[in-house]
Order: structure tokens, then sequence, then C-alpha cells
């Protein structure tokens, strides 16, 4: 069976406000962005379902990498971990995902993958972990990569 890839991408820097779903990226956060994206582009399986959360950062964040994603509420910023999970198909996805989100819920929807428990890991904003998924494997989870936005220089 074909392993299924899931990229959890939590968004870049964005402006601070009291509307959560209209912060826009800040000029750092579009950087950080754009360097992950270039290292997206160079590495990350092409076929993948893209979603942004309904947060204007998570789509700009998204955005620079691809502009072709769906939004989904399934990971709004106040969701869970089995709402994600649902998404997902879990415990048996049928296609491979790029999902950028938010803090907490992204750090337990890794740490679920790995140990089974929602423990509240925390992302850096704009880091990427990387998890292969392969059904049918006494360790169906594994983790490929955890990329930070100041670590992807590809000069």
């Amino acid at each position: 069976m074909t392993p299924i890839d899931l990229l959890l991408w939590r968004h870049a820097e964005a402006e601070s406000g009291t509307d959560d779903l209209a912060r826009p990226l800040t000029e750092e956060g579009k950087a950080q962005a754009k360097r992950v994206a270039a290292w997206l582009t160079r590495y990350a399986p092409k076929k993948l379902r893209l979603i942004a959360s309904p947060a204007l950062r998570s789509q700009q964040t998204l955005a620079a990498y691809n502009s072709r994603y769906e939004i989904n509420d399934a990971i709004a910023p106040d969701t869970t971990v089995g709402r994600v999970l649902t998404l997902l198909g879990w415990p048996e996805p049928k296609e491979s995902f790029l999902i950028v989100g938010h803090q907490p819920w992204i750090g337990q929807t890794a740490a679920y993958l790995l140990t089974q428990s929602p423990l509240p890991w925390s992302f850096p904003r704009a880091s990427l972990w990387w998890f292969r998924i392969r059904s049918h494997h006494a360790y169906p989870v594994q983790l490929r990569t955890v990329i930070h936005p100041d670590l992807t220089d590809l000069s």
C-alpha cells in the first residue's frame, strides 16, 4: 500500500489584533512563509490536498507555497485534535495532506500521531512537521522531518 504523507505547517508570524480570523502576516511572517514554501517546492510530495484554516494568516502562509487550496473550518484556531483527525480520515487516511493551522491543536495533533496522546507540544511559528503514515505496519507513523523557517536556506 502506498504511504500517506501528512505535513502540518503552523502559520507564520501574524500581526496582533482583536479580530483573530482577520490578522494578516507581518513582514517577517511573509518572509518565513516564503522560506518554508521554497523548501516545500523542492521537497514536498507532488500530490497533496492543501488546506488552510479560515484565519487569514493561515491562508497567507499557504498561499506563499500554492494559491490553490481549500479553506476548512475543521482546522479553525479553536478546533480540537478529534476534528483534525476526522478531517484526515484517521486512523486510515486515503490521501496526503498539507495543512496550515494553529497552536495548540497543531502541536497536540503531532503529539497524538507519535504517542497516541494529545500532549501540549509547541510548534514554533512557520515550522513544518512531515509525517509518513504506513498502514498495516507495526509502527505506522514516521516523523520524516521538522523544518524551522530559519533553517531553510537553499542557496
